[in-house]
């Protein structure tokens, strides 16, 4: 299968008409990216893969769907949070999936604190 990737800002979504009065099309502060991915619950093997294969990837913020209160996802939230990263995972209960939600910053998001996302 092949895999395909695309690069989208805000401003692709923008009419000749619209403006965005706080960001600065040419300021690269302004603008970060996502990367979405369904990791699909994987085993601790796979989830050890993914990781070291995730680290290497460029995006601000990762979200990780199909996840569950399982060994392999557990790994990837204590992964990312030993390098740094700020971790939002709701270990669904039962058989239930979830979404984890991973970013790198050097200070702690505004409004997360005791955020029921929040995996403490």
């Amino acid at each position: 299968m092949k895999k395909e990737g695309i690069n989208l800002s805000l401003y692709d979504f923008l009419d000749e008409n619209d403006s965005i009065s706080t960001m600065d099309k040419n300021d690269d502060h302004s603008l970060f990216t996502f990367f979405c991915w369904n990791i699909a619950n994987p085993s601790l093997k796979r989830a050890r893969k993914q990781a070291t294969w995730l680290r290497k990837q460029s995006a601000d913020v990762f979200v990780l769907t199909e996840c569950k209160h399982s060994e392999g996802c557990n790994f990837l939230e204590k992964y990312f949070k030993n390098f740094g990263h700020y971790v939002f995972f709701s270990k669904p209960e039962k058989n239930e999936y979830g979404v984890m939600i991973s970013n790198y910053s050097p200070t702690q998001p505004d409004g997360m604190n005791g955020s029921p996302l929040s995996a403490s």
